[in-house]
């Protein structure tokens, strides 16, 4: 079954709810939803947030259904995708891409959440329209540590996690963030997401890999 997520309003879902929308801005999707699942039962499927009303609907059917896309990046712990348009799509899923197209989606892309090996759950990513099989892959790899940083994150407790104290370690993270988002060009919430992703991503606190990174920039301005 699908169940409604824990909504706590802390600072954990906060934290969620922003990676989940960094995810939906890279990509262009149109609305996303993050779906949990216990170790070995996938029957069971917690909807730990979604950005919009269509997101929760694709989640209920694609769960119904019981094959597609999310099963197999549970199965595999890579990504997949669907498209309504694609001749080979409905062939494989007749299903899937008829749901699909219900319910007016036109393309869907599915990132395991968690470790590849076993994953915890999704992150199901939406657009209205198709716009092509051939979108650029090149951010795959970022997004993919995005969601691999939601399963920790909903996991464990965010602060515990990486123990984050008032003062100099504060400011580190802050200084970073701000490093990152005047380079991206991305908003706070948004190169806050990023730090947190990469910081999983090469098994680091956002602490220690803040310092990682404004260390990096003072090596440089100083020519060492």
């Amino acid at each position: 079954m699908v169940s409604a997520g824990n909504h706590d309003g802390g600072l954990r879902t906060s934290i969620i709810t922003d990676i989940v929308d960094v995810c939906v801005d890279l990509t262009g999707a149109d609305g996303a939803a993050l779906v949990l699942v216990p170790p070995g039962d996938w029957s069971v499927q917690n909807v730990a947030h979604v950005t919009d009303a269509t997101a929760a609907r694709v989640a209920r059917e694609l769960q119904a259904i019981g094959l597609g896309p999310v099963v197999d990046a549970l199965a595999d712990g890579a990504v997949h995708d669907a498209a309504v348009e694609d001749s080979l799509d409905r062939l494989r899923w007749p299903q899937v891409t008829g749901a699909l197209s219900v319910l007016g989606v036109g393309w869907l892309r599915v990132f395991p959440v968690g470790p590849r090996a076993r994953p915890s759950g999704t992150l199901q990513l939406h657009r209205r329209t198709w716009r092509g099989r051939g979108w650029s892959t090149e951010l795959d790899g970022p997004l993919g540590r995005l969601a691999h940083s939601l399963g920790t994150l909903c996991a464990t407790d965010f602060a515990a996690e990486n123990g984050a104290q008032p003062g100099p370690d504060t400011d580190v993270v802050h200084t970073a963030i701000g490093m990152m988002a005047a380079s991206h060009e991305l908003s706070v919430s948004a190169a806050s997401a990023l730090l947190r992703a990469v910081a999983d991503s090469h098994g680091r606190s956002s602490v220690a890999q803040a310092r990682v990174i404004v260390d990096s920039v003072g090596r440089r301005g100083t020519g060492t």
